[in-house]
């Protein structure tokens, strides 16, 4: 090969590896740039409503990324990954698209908020009620409120206290979305309490019967722990009120046992005599034991108030002293409770477990005075409902 020749095949050399190297650009601009999932992997993701989140997808070269969702409605894609979630709740599909490249996908859960219960009837003084909110993790953050403070209040759990009879509107709002229950308070009254208590479902129960003073103790039910309690009582009850309302109100509980504190607003406002105030009482332990033998009666001694007159004590003494006497006569079913005693100091009522501005002064008890009677009744109550 002459030097022509030599220099003719060197230039066709560079030719072909200068076209070799066009080649290869001009195949790496026609081929489209490849991406891969980054920060938040390919899956489900769940979302509070009306908030967002940022999506990631690294792409190579300069390819684009179009960004879509299956349901705007529900959750929109903003810009560069950014998604929205919006107040309806449900599912849908976030797609990052490469130009001319893979395409990635997310399933988007927005939580709908709902409250489980749409209506709850609570009773003054029988303790509270709860309201759900769903999902869970809600509960804890949403904003409860309450529409009447007077009849019901709310926490930030949703646990509903209720004041006085009416109606309020529970609200809660979670990242603005809101829901709302209905609740309801009911007074105690034997048409309510029946109502409250429905018997079919509250049966093999501890019954309280009594007027004002159980019908205050606001702990009743958590007194008695794992032991199931039916409150029947109401402010100004009478005995007469309850023998007329004895099946309603008790026996058609088939209760493990009955516990009775009565004949306070008869005797202070002297709407009977002491004698005939024993007469009732006898007669509607006589009623409930026919009824229900194996249930256990129990008798409270009726306190000594402070501020009634010795009179009226000692007439209130004598009614506590022939009960214990009857309840002596038939101790197999009847058993008498020394309340009375319990809140003396002395001779004379301990005012310091009295006297309770917030719930009727001296003639009502304070915290201090319903420990007492915890003590002086859950024990030997409790025990007696055990007994099959």
């Amino acid at each position: 090969m002459n030097k022509k020749e030599q220099s003719s095949f060197r230039q066709n050399i560079w030719k072909i590896f200068a076209l070799s190297i066009l080649m290869i650009l001009a195949i790496g601009l026609l081929t489209p740039a490849k991406a891969h999932a980054d920060t938040v992997k390919m899956g489900t993701i769940k979302m509070a409503p009306n908030t967002t989140r940022q999506l990631t997808v690294k792409a190579s070269g300069e390819a684009g990324i179009a960004w879509t969702s299956s349901k705007d409605t529900i959750c929109s894609a903003i810009k560069s990954g950014l998604i929205q979630s919006h107040s309806i709740g449900g599912s849908c599909y976030i797609y990052a698209k490469v130009n001319g490249g893979n395409t990635y996908r997310w399933k988007v859960k927005v939580y709908q908020l709902k409250m489980k219960t749409q209506s709850l009837t609570l009773m003054k003084r029988r303790g509270t009620g709860k309201l759900t909110l769903s999902p869970k993790t809600a509960q804890k953050k949403a904003d409860w409120r309450s529409s009447n403070s007077r009849v019901a209040t709310v926490n930030g759990k949703g646990v509903v206290t209720p004041h006085e009879s009416g109606n309020a509107l529970i609200t809660a709002n979670w990242n603005g979305v809101t829901v709302s229950a209905s609740v309801q308070v009911l007074s105690a009254t034997p048409g309510n309490l029946a109502k409250y208590y429905p018997a079919k479902k509250n049966r093999k129960t501890v019954v309280l019967v009594g007027s004002t003073l159980f019908n205050h103790w606001t702990k009743a039910a958590s007194a008695f722990g794992s032991t199931p309690v039916v409150n029947n009582s109401y402010s100004r009850a009478t005995i007469a009120e309850f023998i007329r309302n004895y099946k309603k109100l008790i026996t058609n509980y088939k209760p493990k046992a009955v516990v009775i504190c009565l004949g306070t607003d008869e005797l202070h406002k002297r709407l009977v005599k002491e004698d005939q105030c024993v007469a009732q009482m006898q007669n509607l332990i006589s009623k409930i034991h026919s009824k229900s033998k194996k249930t256990k009666i129990f008798y409270v001694a009726i306190p000594l108030y402070p501020s009634r007159s010795d009179d009226l004590q000692n007439t209130i003494k004598a009614y506590n002293d022939a009960m214990k006497e009857y309840c002596k006569q038939h101790k197999k079913y009847c058993t008498y409770l020394n309340l009375t005693g319990a809140l003396m100091k002395g001779k004379k009522p301990n005012s310091s477990l009295f006297s309770d501005p917030d719930t009727g002064g001296s003639l009502a008890l304070n915290s201090k005075g319903y420990d007492v009677v915890k003590k002086v009744i859950v024990k030997k109550v409790k025990k007696a409902a055990k007994k099959k």
